[in-house]
């Protein structure tokens, strides 16, 4: 009787360490994800500053050395599709499991749509490079959250509130203020009339409708797939997702390019584009699958107010390197929708610390 009053005694500690476990994990979880978003906003940084120079460069001066954006956005993104397909295969990011569950007719149609539309979003927004410049082009964006915020409202994915909406005041008052403010700078932009120019507006417009559209359909997607199936495992390993979506936004980019850009193209030189073709691969393999996980982690909107962040080191980089120059009113508009974006920022974070005070005290129980 003594042994077994003993063993139960010693028992005890046991029963509490089998539910320590859970709770502990969850918490360096929580712990571990701000370093893991901040690893992937770095490298997406650096990669989507590296791949605009580079197409600026490329297509968008009067000594451009291509001048034919969309075709060089198809020829990029096919050889992303293939560069993913073969790291897929040879086991670079594979899939945990040993095999993957075949693509259901529904979750080919969703591939294909966002394939279609990366293809859309990013011929319009590097044909508009041709109209506009780095900063003014990146002053636009600075509107995208407004766009996605619309969105996933519209698609269920994002709530309304006093905070938000005093978001979208601050993005469209400095919209607002961009859109009357418009000096760039004569030597390095080719000298366009102002129905080009409101052409690369339209451009910049269109693309930014479209992808609140695509990264809604992303975020479904990453979060709302059912357990197990293809879609759900693959975003797990997010080269297998790239290398299914990019060749489809290629072929997009190559029709477009066909009926836009085909009566002057030089077949000839594009051999001779084999390295910048690469490095805009390489860089674009790394920005898309950065893009996807952080859309995964945590939201399309989230993911817009980081990219209206991100423009701030863009805007700097084209300043310095290509002399654009933008004028007050642009600048204080570029602070408001950073502002608005900031606010949306804090309705995330006080959103998060609900729901980990609920977590925790779910695990307590």
């Amino acid at each position: 009787m003594e042994d077994n009053e003993v063993h139960l005694l010693n028992a005890k500690p046991d029963v509490v360490h089998e539910t320590a476990p859970p709770k502990s994990r969850w918490s360096r979880l929580q712990r571990a994800l701000p370093l893991w978003v901040a690893f992937l906003v770095s490298c997406w940084w650096l990669a989507a500053i590296g791949v605009t120079l580079i197409m600026k460069q490329t297509v968008g001066s009067d000594a451009a050395i291509f001048p034919f954006p969309i075709m060089l956005t198809g020829l990029t993104n096919a050889f992303t599709g293939i560069l993913a397909f073969q790291s897929g295969r040879v086991g670079l990011l594979a899939l945990r499991s040993a095999s993957m569950p075949p693509l259901k007719s529904a979750e080919r149609i969703k591939l294909l749509a966002i394939g279609l539309m990366m293809g859309i979003e990013i011929a319009a927004t590097n044909k508009s490079l041709e109209f506009l410049t780095v900063s003014e082009r990146t002053m636009m964006n600075s509107t995208s959250v407004l766009f996605m915020l619309a969105t996933a409202w519209f698609w269920g994915l994002e709530p309304f509130g006093m905070l938000r909406l005093l978001a979208i005041f601050l993005l469209i008052l400095g919209a607002l203020l961009q859109h009357f403010d418009h000096s760039p700078s004569s030597s390095n932009v080719p000298n366009r009339s102002p129905s080009m120019h409101m052409l690369g507006v339209v451009l910049q417009l269109v693309a930014l409708t479209v992808s609140a559209q695509r990264w809604a359909l992303v975020q479904v997607v990453t979060q709302r797939s059912l357990p197990g199936s293809a879609l759900e495992q693959m975003s797990k390993s997010k080269l297998h997702m790239v290398a299914r979506i990019l060749p489809v936004t290629a072929f997009v980019c190559f029709i477009l390019a066909l009926v836009f850009e085909s009566p002057s193209l030089p077949w000839i030189e594009v051999p001779k584009m084999a390295v910048t073709i690469l490095l805009m691969s390489l860089g674009i393999a790394t920005l898309t699958m950065a893009e996807l996980e952080l859309v995964r982690v945590t939201s399309a909107v989230a993911f817009q107010v980081l990219a209206v962040l991100h423009n701030v080191p863009l805007v700097l980089a084209s300043v310095f390197l290509f002399g654009d120059r933008f004028g007050a009113g642009s600048a204080g508009g570029f602070i408001l929708c950073s502002a608005g974006a900031l606010v949306y920022a804090r309705v995330r974070h006080i959103e998060a610390s609900k729901l980990d005070r609920c977590s925790g005290a779910i695990l307590a129980e």
